[in-house]
């Protein structure tokens, strides 16, 4: 692509794109070394970039995959688009005031930290 013209800084897009869309979760090192390779191809251009991006070429092509951050966020797209009017679950909800804490925001919220090994977002999604 480069050889035939094509601007770096664009393959450098796509490169973060795929480190966030294919590789996600399954590897954390991945999106920061797109990111570092974009300024890197912004920096010091061409020719010297080329070396760059065929490091995170690399880097990327043999990270393990997960989409499983663009798939939930999908899913929540296509969950706010089928009931736009849905209200936000009263658990879910901030209670910044007395007044909010006594109409019941947040009551029953469980934050997943404090939980060490056991996830509750089950509890969350039956809820909804």
């Amino acid at each position: 692509m480069l050889t035939a013209g094509e601007d770096p800084l664009y393959i450098a897009r796509r490169l973060i794109v795929v480190a966030s869309e294919d590789v996600g979760l399954a590897d954390n090192h991945a999106l920061p070394l797109a990111v570092a390779t974009y300024t890197a191809s912004q920096t010091i251009g061409m020719p010297e970039c080329r070396i760059n991006l065929a490091h995170c070429v690399t880097y990327l092509a043999e990270a393990p995959k997960s989409t499983r951050s663009y798939e939930a966020y999908q899913r929540a797209e296509e969950a706010a688009k089928a009931d736009e009017t849905a209200p936000v679950p009263m658990h879910l909800r901030n209670a910044p005031t007395q007044m909010m804490k006594d109409m019941k925001y947040g009551e029953g919220y469980k934050y997943n930290p404090a939980y060490k090994y056991v996830s509750i977002f089950p509890l969350f999604i039956s809820s909804l």
